[in-house]
């Protein structure tokens, strides 16, 4: 049956009768919610990203300057007045009436203080209810730190803290004091836990300078304390949006103030505050956001410019933007604020319901051209669909009719060409795909097979590498690595280590005597005795030759040395079996731990329980020595 068809004088085309009206239709009210949606949303974009950067980063930046300066203002003024001689810092009520009088004009600021060479210490506090409180440890008062009551004009009161709750107290040794020594003009002392015996937890940083005198010589240093909870109370304070978030973080991640958090930290059984990161923090769309950003900049130290990005955060779309902040003295925050998509809906929303009207309404044209049109093309097409889906699922189903004179006939004939096309071909490949299959199958069983066998080679040279393949101890390399990290954690925890080096005596007589397979086999015996009195914690090699070596954990001296007694004894207790008959053999023990050194070493320990196996071996042997330092 040939494909072409007669057509009638008056045909029209299926092609005419499904495209023009559908198409124009589609074409129009696509174009129209397009248009209608993208005025909206460019409108609404652009209102959100002027807002943002003109407005609430511009004023979390203003805030942040002029507050992480006041601090500054102060050391200078105090250090000028010091230095030109206004003020005297051996005068302590001259200074709590300049700190007290200071704190007044100053409000952010909480804690005003001097610390100096000869250990004193006066400071004065903004407490939370307003009042202020002196803070001194000075010879006067045994340079025991205790706090007093402050009387109008800076003058001291009465001592608030019992005397048995002073403390001793030297500036010297403080963060704070060091961190001012340390740097060439003013600088931070780093977030750290404010607080004393009458004040809730907090966190502060310390504006902090140093002051010298005649001849650069260093007298002290001045420190300005902010609490950190002055940010958050102003990031909560800022309208950002309907449920838009700020906050403020560190290069390193560390969360300094957010808008929806109040400390930024956990307290401890201890007392003791653990900051938050800003990924980890309770509040999650700042933990989204931070880890946003972490997914943008694998490194924080990245960002050296403002930052505008798009991104899901709580199942939303959010703006984000990011404002790096640096003060030159220390400080380098990323200023951080975050828009929902949703918080600009409201301004579009008339917009979205007149487009819902106008797409309703083409959509309505669009079914009744649409019911009107189905009538003609519906049935056939339907027929085709399921004979279509046959042949795609492998059904050779009958043919489609064809005797219509329009292109569905057309259509009709060309399917039925090419399913019975496609029922050949279809042949042809099953048989070439079951072939290939076959022959794929055997390669994957041989690449298998190589791949095993080269696994089992690979972990038994693994294996090698690191065992003595004649007493199965650790080798001398193996030993290096699991020692070297055994004193690293000693060191960091300053928890006990011991190393016991052993050397089998006259072994070179057993060879002499007995022959080399008979020395073998008391090296073999020898470690298995060993590995019996040893923990599993315990790292045992053999060292070299006849000497072997013992790792002990968390073991002191004196601990170790039982340890070695009763390894000598297990092995001079009976001969050892070898192919030569019973042998007695005997060794001798150095002892040297971690406690007897202040910074222990591997090498260091390894020599000096070397010094001690050669005194063993100068008092006769079969015994146990410990260094001991000369």
């Amino acid at each position: 049956m040939g494909l072409s068809r007669r057509r009638s004088r008056f045909h029209v085309g299926l092609r005419t009768i499904l495209v023009v009206p559908f198409v124009a239709q589609l074409v129009l009210a696509i174009f129209a919610v397009w248009l209608i949606a993208r005025l909206n949303s460019q409108r609404a974009v652009e209102h959100g990203i002027a807002y943002l950067r003109a407005e609430i980063v511009q004023r979390m930046r203003e805030f942040v300057t002029s507050w992480l300066d006041d601090p500054h203002r102060i050391n200078e003024i105090n250090a000028a007045a010091i230095e030109g001689g206004v003020l005297d810092p051996g005068d302590t009520d001259q200074l709590l009436a300049f700190f007290w009088n200071e704190l007044r004009v100053f409000p952010r600021v909480s804690y005003i203080q001097y610390g100096s060479e000869d250990r004193s210490f006066v400071g004065v506090e903004r407490t939370d209810d307003g009042r202020f409180r002196a803070w001194l440890s000075t010879g006067a008062t045994g340079y025991l730190n205790c706090h007093y009551a402050m009387e109008e004009g800076g003058r001291l009161g009465e001592q608030t803290l019992p005397s048995g709750q002073c403390h001793a107290y030297d500036p010297r040794g403080r963060p704070w004091y060091r961190a001012a020594v340390e740097t060439d003009g003013p600088t931070w002392s780093g977030i750290y836990q404010f607080s004393n015996l009458h004040v809730d937890q907090k966190l502060a940083d310390m504006a902090v300078r140093a002051v010298r005198g005649p001849g650069g010589k260093l007298a002290g240093v001045l420190g300005v304390d902010l609490v950190l909870s002055q940010l958050g109370d102003f990031l909560r304070d800022l309208k950002v949006g309907e449920t838009g978030v700020t906050f403020i973080m560190d290069r390193d991640g560390g969360l300094v103030a957010g808008s929806t958090v109040g400390l930024p930290g956990v307290v401890g059984p201890d007392k003791k505050i653990r900051r938050l990161r800003a990924d980890a923090c309770g509040d999650i769309v700042i933990a989204g956001t931070a880890a946003e950003l972490a997914r943008a900049f694998p490194v924080l130290d990245d960002i050296d410019e403002p930052q505008q990005l798009t991104g899901r955060v709580a199942s939303r779309l959010m703006f984000i933007h990011v404002l790096p902040f640096a003060d030159g003295r220390g400080i380098d925050w990323l200023l951080v604020v975050v828009v929902p998509e949703a918080d600009f809906m409201a301004k579009i929303r008339s917009g979205d319901r007149l487009t819902v009207l106008f797409v309703l309404a083409a959509f309505l044209v669009a079914v009744l051209m649409g019911v009107v049109t189905a009538r003609r093309i519906v049935q056939p097409i339907r027929q085709m669909n399921l004979s279509a889906r046959g042949l795609a699922r492998g059904e050779w189903v009958e043919e489609l009719s064809e005797d219509r004179p329009d292109e569905i006939g057309e259509l009709a004939a060309s399917f039925n060409q090419m399913a019975r096309e496609i029922k050949g071909f279809v042949l042809q490949l099953e048989e070439k795909v079951a072939t290939r299959t076959r022959e794929l199958d055997d390669k994957n069983r041989q690449l298998e097979r190589e791949i095993l066998e080269r696994t089992r080679a690979q972990e038994e040279l693994r294996r090698l590498a690191a065992v003595d393949a004649l007493t199965g101890a650790a080798n001398r390399r193996r030993f290096r690595e699991l020692a070297s990290s055994e004193v690293e954690r000693a060191a960091r925890y300053e928890r006990p280590l011991a190393v016991v080096l052993i050397d089998l005596d006259h072994f070179k007589g057993v060879n002499d005597t007995y022959g080399h397979q008979a020395g073998d086999d008391v090296l073999r015996v020898f470690a298995e005795r060993c590995r019996a009195v040893g923990r599993k914690t315990d790292v045992f090699a053999r060292y070299g030759g006849e000497e072997f070596i013992l790792l002990l954990p968390e073991t002191r001296v004196v601990e170790a040395r039982v340890v070695a007694e009763r390894l000598r004894s297990v092995v001079a207790a009976e001969p050892f079996e070898t192919c030569a008959g019973p042998i007695l053999v005997t060794c001798s023990l150095g002892v040297a731990g971690t406690e007897q050194t202040e910074k222990p070493a591997l090498d260091t320990l390894v020599a000096r329980a070397d010094q001690a196996l050669y005194q063993a071996k100068r008092e006769g042997r079969n015994r146990v020595a410990v260094w001991q330092e000369t």
